[in-house]
């Protein structure tokens, strides 16, 4: 049968020493990271909502001037006449065409990049400059489309949501329009026209060119038919919106989600004039990544200290527990019967009177003998 070894009041003594250390290290270690954690990620949330917020605001500005960009026919009082008074004759109508046309182009398009096509109809004619191969797409039948008939009995401009459409090859890209009534001078009820304006995205990616967001993070743009208009990562698929898209009646404010194995924090705002929402995705690894690099930093300097601990504990508990060692000695030459023996008495502690009780017991029993 083997004989069970029982562990020294020594080794007991380090042992809870170092398990009361490892466990206090790992205790503190664990609330500063959780501690950290929810300061780091409220940060975060808070200042990407902050961003997120300031770049609706940059888009909305924008498209403001898109708006009174359409006002430019108003500072022209050659385009309002002849939209007031129609040339009768062919030379003239040519003429008055090229007078339009030439005003479309270099007031309203060439110096705006994003800007694809602008057009001034009304009932008799129809003025255009385009960029682009292709028309609108109801170039022929405009007197009939929804937005020319609420222009024309409207007096506020209309934004015209994303669509598809045919731009530059035969790839259609998301465009935008903002449609406008020109009203007489003269007589305000007097409708002269309609003036609309085709843009593509260009402008808006600028200015969400320019967002800076935490590592491993990515800014999206999506329409109300969850149409990707701009994304800066350019690595992560369509199906993914429906996990992250929020309620329609909450777009304003973040939450957490888990896509392809990885846990992101949502932020999100919804442009309401345009019908545009920003999403904002940190991923939370990434985000954590210091932090844990710093816990095990931590847990490295800890383990040092624990090591060290336990060498400094070993050596003084050997050291302090050496009179207590000598007694033990001397009592088993005691049990083996040698009376004659006695330990030195070094301190005046509890060891010393410990010391002093062995001698006098010894003493006492030798006097039986």
């Amino acid at each position: 049968m083997s004989k069970i070894i029982h562990p020294t009041f020594k080794a007991k003594l380090v042992a809870m020493i170092c398990l009361f250390h490892v466990l206090s290290i790992s205790a503190v270690s664990f609330l500063n990271y959780q501690r950290y954690s929810r300061q780091l990620t409220g940060q975060t949330i808070g200042q990407t909502q902050q961003i997120i917020e300031q770049t609706g605001a940059n888009i909305n500005t924008y498209l403001n001037e898109l708006n009174r960009l359409t006002l430019a026919p108003y500072y022209n009082d050659d385009v309002l006449g002849i939209l007031e008074n129609p040339p009768a004759s062919t030379d003239r109508q040519l003429a008055s065409k090229r007078t339009v046309e030439d005003f479309l182009a270099f007031v309203m398009t060439l110096p705006r990049d994003e800007i694809l096509r602008v057009y001034i109809m009304n009932a008799e004619n129809i003025y255009s400059y385009t960029r682009t191969p292709y028309e609108m797409e109801d170039y022929s039948s405009y007197q009939e489309s929804t937005w020319y008939r609420q222009a024309l009995s409207g007096t506020k401009p209309i934004y015209i949501p994303p669509h598809l459409e045919k731009a530059f090859g035969s790839k259609e890209i998301p465009i935008f329009s903002i449609v406008r009534p020109i009203r007489s001078k003269n007589n305000n009820n007097l409708v002269l026209g309609v003036i609309k304006v085709d843009a593509d995205y260009s402008g808006i990616h600028k200015i969400c060119d320019r967002v800076e967001l935490q590592e491993g993070g990515a800014l999206l743009i999506i329409n109300d038919q969850n149409q990707i208009i701009y994304e800066s990562d350019g690595q992560l698929s369509t199906d993914f919106l429906s996990s992250i898209s929020p309620s329609p009646k909450d777009w304003d404010g973040h939450f957490y989600t888990d896509m392809q194995g990885r846990k992101y924090i949502v932020n999100h705002y919804a442009i309401a004039s345009s019908g545009l929402k920003i999403i904002a995705l940190n991923s939370y690894e990434e985000l954590m990544q210091p932090v844990r690099e710093n816990m095990q930093k931590t847990i490295f300097l800890a383990s040092v200290c624990i090591a060290a601990s336990v060498i400094f504990f070993t050596f003084f508990i050997r050291k302090f527990l050496a009179p207590l060692a000598e007694i033990i000695r001397l009592m088993r030459s005691v049990e083996s019967g040698d009376l004659g023996v006695h330990a030195p008495v070094r301190t005046e502690d509890e060891i010393g009177y410990l010391t002093i009780s062995f001698n006098t017991m010894v003493d006492n029993l030798g006097q039986f003998l």
